[in-house]
C-alpha cells in the first residue's frame, strides 16, 4: 500500500492492492484498499466489481470478525438469517460475526461496493483463495485444502441450511 512514514495511507481512485481470481464468477474484481497492516489490525477494507449474475457466496459465518458492506453502484442483495434485503447504491449492510449470511449481484448491471472487516486480516484469506484456485485450474482445487482455509479464517460455510 502506499503508506507514509506517518502512517498516512493516501490512494488514488483506482489504486490499491489487486488480487487477481479472488471473485466470485467472471468479471468479479478486488482491488484492497486497506490492508490488515496499514490500520494496526483494527479492519481491512476491500473495493469489489462484480458483474451482474455472479454466483451467490455461500452462506458462510464469520467466527471472529464484523462484516459491512457499502454499496457505491448498482445493486445486491443480501440474505441474512431469515431475512433477504436488497441494497441498492446508497445502502450499508452490517453483518455481525457469528451471523449466517450470503449475498450476489442481483441487479441490472455490475455493482460497485466497499467490503470491511473487522478486525482485519480477510484480505489474506483473499489472496491465499485466489492463488489455491489458480494453482489448480482447470480445474477445482482440493475440496479438504478449501476447507482447511475457512477453518484457519474462522469461516464456516453452512451448505445444509437456508439464509433465506
Amino acid at each position: 500500500m502506499s503508506t507514509q512514514t506517518d502512517g498516512v495511507v493516501a490512494l488514488a481512485p483506482g489504486t490499491g492492492l489487486p488480487i487477481t481470481g479472488a471473485g466470485t464468477g467472471p468479471g468479479s474484481e478486488l482491488i484492497v484498499k486497506a490492508l490488515e497492516a496499514d490500520t494496526h489490525g483494527a479492519y481491512s477494507l476491500l473495493e469489489w466489481r462484480s458483474e451482474r449474475g455472479g454466483a451467490w457466496v455461500p452462506p458462510h459465518i464469520h467466527q471472529a470478525e464484523e462484516e459491512a458492506w457499502y454499496v457505491l453502484e448498482g445493486e445486491l442483495t443480501f440474505r441474512i438469517g431469515d431475512r433477504t434485503i436488497p441494497a441498492p447504491a446508497g445502502s450499508f449492510i452490517l453483518v455481525p460475526r457469528g451471523t449466517l449470511h450470503s449475498f450476489a449481484n442481483t441487479g441490472a448491471g455490475p455493482a460497485r461496493y466497499l467490503q470491511l472487516f473487522s478486525p482485519g486480516g480477510m484480505e489474506r484469506y483473499f489472496a491465499e483463495r485466489a492463488a489455491l484456485l489458480r494453482d489448480a485450474a482447470p480445474g477445482p482445487p482440493d475440496r479438504a485444502v478449501l476447507t482447511d482455509l475457512n477453518r484457519r479464517y474462522g469461516m464456516e460455510f453452512v451448505e445444509s441450511r437456508r439464509t433465506s
